[in-house]
Formats: C-alpha cells, structure tokens, sequence
C-alpha cells in the first residue's frame, strides 16, 4: 500500500475540505479524518484493525510508505486485557493517502512473564522505538514494512520508498521508564508535548488516555 504525499500542509485537529465554488463564494465544512487502525499478526503480517489476526480472509497490509507521522503514544484498550489489567498499546498516527485518512499502528507496548509475572515490553516495541527515536520525524517520509523474526515480528524502518535506506539503532531498554522515555523522545521530534515527562513515582499514577474502540 503506498501512501501518496500530500500537496498542502495539514491542520491535524481538523480538516477544511472545500466545496464546489457556490453562486456567492466557496464554502467550506469540518471533516473529521477516517481512522484505519493497524495490527501485526505473529506470521509477521499486517493486517486492518475489525478483523483478528487469526482470521484467514483478513485485509492484508503490506507496508506503509507515509510522508508524515502525526503523533507517538501509549494508550490503554478497555477491551483489551492482560495478566496486569487494561493493556496499553503503542500507537504510531500515520498521515494517509489523502489528508482525511489516518492510520494508526497499534502494537501491545507490555506483558507479564508468565513465570514471575513481572512487566517487560516486547521486542517488537523496543526495536521500532529505537529506530523512531533517532530520526527527525516531523521532516522525514518514512516508510513501515512489518519482518517475522525468530521470536518476534518487527516493523522495519526505511528512509524511502524502495526500501533501500533501512534505520538501524539499538533498540530501547525494557523498562516502563525506558518506554516512556522512548516515547516522549519521538513526541520531542514531533513537536508535541510529553507525554510521561515526569518524575517516576508520579509516571507510574499516571492515567494514561483509552482509545476509541469505533475506530475501524
């Protein structure tokens, strides 16, 4: 899926789509942008949130090539359960093929050792972080390309669009506190205020955002 650049900035909180010329001027109406949100399967496919990744007619998702990320952070699906309660997830906004479609990349961000029950982030969201953390995300197109490995399912990061230029960084610590760090860091880049840029103990009170379950 390739993801054509837009003409024009765009203003994220909403769209000023313009009309037909009308007999006395232009008018215009607020659109709120169509959200598609992404997962990762463990075959290390992508495929459109609505749908498991179990099932075998799902809508594939091959890569995305978007010239913009809007926005990087952790939110919490209430229907969305682990060993630890309501599991928060990684959310990556990707500007779309036009300015009124989004993306959104979700990937679970925590579980718990079935063995000792303590809290670890995946592999999958360490490696990704590590790779966004390092490039200037509000001037650079990016394209995301999901690749299986031996014991999790990464998200490739090149500088364009053949996939030639792969971003290679160490990935992130395990910790919550690396995870946060990682984040704000990426929402630095974007120009958007931290999101966990606190002290720890108050980091760990702190309520974080539930998605929106409607999203397709």
């Amino acid at each position: 899926m390739s993801l054509t650049p837009p003409t024009s900035p765009v203003d994220d909180s909403a769209l000023l789509i313009v009309e037909p010329p009308a007999r006395f001027g232009l008018t215009t109406k607020t659109v709120k942008p169509t959200v598609h949100r992404v997962g990762v399967s463990q075959d290390g496919d992508w495929y459109l949130y609505g749908e498991t990744a179990k099932t075998k007619n799902r809508t594939p998702v091959e890569a995305l090539a978007t010239p913009r990320i809007l926005d990087v952070q952790v939110v919490v699906h209430a229907t969305r359960t682990s060993d630890f309660g309501p599991r928060p997830y990684l959310d990556v906004t990707m500007l779309g093929e036009t300015p009124a479609i989004r993306y959104i990349l979700t990937l679970p961000c925590a579980y718990a050792d079935p063995r000792t029950g303590a809290r670890h982030t995946p592999f999958s969201v360490r490696s990704l972080l590590g790779c966004l953390a390092t490039v200037d995300l509000a001037s650079t197109p990016l394209k995301l390309e999901p690749s299986r490995g031996a014991k999790a399912t990464f998200t490739n990061v090149y500088l364009d669009p053949d996939g030639l230029q792969q971003v290679r960084a160490d990935r992130i610590g395990d910790s919550e506190a690396d995870l946060q760090a990682a984040v704000d860091t990426c929402r630095s880049s974007l120009g958007l205020p931290a999101q966990f840029g606190l002290p720890s103990a108050a980091a760990e009170q702190l309520e974080l955002p539930y998605a929106d379950e409607q999203e397709s």
